[in-house]
C-alpha cells in the first residue's frame, strides 16, 4: 500500500527544491543582466588607450573575477556587491583620467612660462637669476615625474611650487631692472602675492634688494603686499627721499604682525613715508616720519613718568630696549588694527583695559568730578566747566580759584599730564591728579578722556595714558617687541590679537 505521507513529503521537498532553483535560476538572470548590461556599458566608455585608464584597468578586472568567483558559488548577494565593486574600479579609473588631464592642461600653461625665464644655456648659469631658474626647472621636473607615477596629489604640489617660483623669478627679473614699467611690475607683483606661499617669496625678494635698487620698487611692494588700496607713497626729495633700508625695514615690520592686522584691513589703505615731523594714523593713512637710527632706543617704564609699576608687568631682565623707529611702525599698525575692530571703543569703561572713557569736548563729567572733590566755597561744577571749555574766570574771583586754575593748567593736553608721574598718582586735593579711582585730562585739544589711576601699575610708557588709542597701541608695540613679561594681564588678550 502506498505510503502516502511519506509520498506527501517527497513531493513538498521537491517543490521547495523547483522553487530553490527559480530563485537561483532569477538571480543568475539578474546578476549576468547587470554584468552584461550596465557594467559592461560602462566599462566600455573608458578609454582603454589612455595610460590613467590602463593604469586602473587590473583593480576593474580583479574586481571582475571576484564577482564572478561569487556568482559561481551561487552567493547572489556578495556577486552584486561584487559586480559594484567594479563600476567603482571602472569610476576610479575614468576620475583618475579626468584628474591626468586636467592636470596636463595645466601643466601646458606653466610649461612656456618657465621656458620664457632665461635663453641662456644652462639656464642654471643665467645671470643673477640662475639658481632662482634651477629650482622652478626641478619643481617642473618633479611635477612630471609624479604625474608619469599617476600620483597627481605629489604632482600638483610640485606644479604648484614651480608656478609660484616661477613668478618670483619674473619679479625678481623686473626688481633688476633699471626702469620696470610700473604697470607690468604692479602686476606681477599680484600675481605672484596671490599664489600660495607668493607673499612671502615676495617678502624674501624685498629682503633681496639693496642700495643700488630703486626705492621705487620697495613702495611698489608694500602696496601690493598689504593691500593698500590708496598705495604706498615717499613724500621725500632729493636727500630726504627715502632709502631702500629705511622702506625695507618698514615692509619686514608690517609682514612680521598677522596679515589680518596689515593685509586684511581696510581701515589700512595707505602708508607714507615722510622727512620727519613722526608718526601718526589717521582715515587710513599710517604715517610715518621718525628717523631709521639703530642707537635710538623706546625708553620704557621709566621712574620718572611710571613710579610704582609692578614687577610682573616691567619689561623681562636683560632685555634691550627696542629700537625707536621700529616701535613707531607697530604703534601705528596697533593703530589701524583699533580703528577696524573698534576695539577700546567696545571697551569704554572697562577695568581689564584702563577703564578709559572719552568724553569728548563735553567738559561737564570732568567739572563735576573735580567741584565734589575740591569741595571748595563758591567754586561748583558750572564756574569749572566754564573755565575748562573757555578759560572763562568767574566774578568775583572765588578765594581758592588758584587751585582749580593751577590743576586746570596742569591737565591740558599742552603739558602733557600722561607723562606727569607722582601727580598721576596723589589726589586733586594734594596738588595731584587723581579723582576719587580715575584720572582726568585733556588728552588733545578739547577732546577730555579720563582712565583707572591704578591702570599706571600696569603701564609700560607715559604716552600709553594720553588717549585709549594709545594705551592700545603701546601695549600692542611692547608685546610684538617681546617686551612683556608672561604675567602682564594685557599678554592675555595680545595673544588672542596675534592668534598665539
Amino acid at each position: 500500500m502506498p505510503d502516502l505521507v511519506k509520498a506527501k513529503k517527497l513531493i513538498t521537498e521537491a517543490a521547495d527544491q523547483c522553487l530553490l532553483a527559480a530563485q537561483l535560476a532569477d538571480r543568475h538572470a539578474a546578476y549576468e543582466k547587470r554584468r552584461d548590461g550596465e557594467v559592461a556599458q560602462q566599462q566600455a566608455l573608458l578609454d582603454a588607450e589612455h595610460a590613467a585608464v590602463k593604469h586602473k584597468l587590473p583593480a576593474v578586472t580583479e574586481a571582475k573575477r571576484l564577482a564572478e568567483e561569487q556568482a559561481a558559488k551561487q552567493d547572489y548577494v556578495a556577486a552584486q556587491a561584487g559586480l559594484d565593486q567594479v563600476l567603482a574600479a571602472i569610476a576610479d579609473a575614468a576620475a583618475l583620467k579626468e584628474t591626468s588631464e586636467d592636470f596636463n592642461a595645466r601643466l601646458l600653461l606653466v610649461e612656456p612660462e618657465v621656458a620664457g625665464l632665461t635663453t641662456v644655456s644652462p639656464r642654471a648659469g643665467a645671470p643673477g637669476i640662475g639658481a632662482d631658474v634651477a629650482k622652478v626647472d626641478t619643481a617642473l621636473a618633479e611635477a612630471k615625474a609624479k604625474a608619469l607615477l599617476f600620483d597627481f596629489k605629489a604632482a600638483d604640489t610640485a606644479l604648484a611650487t614651480a608656478k609660484v617660483q616661477c613668478k618670483s623669478v619674473e619679479v625678481k627679473k623686473l626688481l633688476k631692472t633699471a626702469t620696470p614699467d610700473p604697470v607690468v611690475l604692479k602686476n606681477q607683483m599680484e600675481a605672484l602675492n596671490k599664489q600660495p606661499g607668493g607673499p612671502q617669496l615676495l617678502d624674501a625678494l624685498i629682503a633681496g634688494l639693496g642700495p643700488t635698487d630703486s626705492p621705487d620698487q620697495v613702495l611698489a611692494a608694500l602696496a601690493v603686499r598689504f593691500n593698500l588700496k590708496q598705495g604706498a607713497q615717499d613724500e621725500g626729495t632729493g636727500t630726504n627721499k627715502s632709502t631702500v633700508a629705511v622702506l625695507k625695514r618698514v615692509y619686514k615690520l608690517m609682514a612680521e604682525v598677522p596679515d589680518k592686522h596689515t593685509k586684511e584691513n581696510p581701515r589700512m589703505r595707505q602708508v607714507t613715508r615722510k622727512p620727519a615731523g613722526g608718526s601718526s594714523y589717521g582715515g587710513g593713512n599710517v604715517v610715518l616720519g621718525d628717523a631709521l637710527n639703530e642707537g635710538s632706543k623706546r625708553q620704557l617704564v621709566l621712574p620718572g613718568e611710571l613710579p610704582g609699576v609692578l614687577d610682573k608687568c616691567k619689561p623681562p631682565t636683560g632685555k634691550e630696549a627696542p629700537v625707536f623707529f621700529d616701535w613707531n611702525v607697530q604703534h601705528e599698525i596697533a593703530h589701524a588694527l583699533d580703528d577696524k575692530k573698534k576695539f577700546m571703543a567696545s571697551r569704554e569703561g572697562v577695568d581689564e583695559f584702563g577703564g578709559w572713557i572719552n568724553h569728548g569736548g563735553n567738559v561737564s563729567a570732568v567739572a563735576k568730578a573735580a567741584a565734589d572733590a575740591l569741595g571748595l566755597e563758591g567754586i561748583d561744577q558750572a564756574a569749572i566747566a566754564k573755565y575748562l571749555d573757555g578759560d572763562t574766570v568767574p566774578s568775583p574771583v572765588p578765594t581758592d580759584w588758584a587751585t582749580v586754575t593751577t590743576w586746570a593748567a596742569a591737565i591740558r593736553h599742552g603739558e602733557k599730564p600722561w607723562r606727569a608721574g607722582a601727580k598721576c598718582t596723589q589726589s586733586i586735593a594734594a596738588g595731584g591728579f587723581v579723582i576719587g579711582d580715575l584720572v582726568y585730562h585733556e588728552a588733545y585739544a578739547n577732546r577730555w578722556v579720563s582712565y583707572k589711576a591704578t591702570a599706571r601699575t600696569e603701564g609700560i610708557t607715559g604716552y600709553q595714558f594720553r588717549a585709549p588709542g594709545e594705551w592700545f597701541s603701546e601695549l600692542y608695540a611692547a608685546y610684538k617687541s617681546e617686551q612683556m613679561k608672561p604675567a602682564h594681564p594685557a599678554k592675555t588678550w595680545l595673544d588672542n590679537l596675534f592668534g598665539a
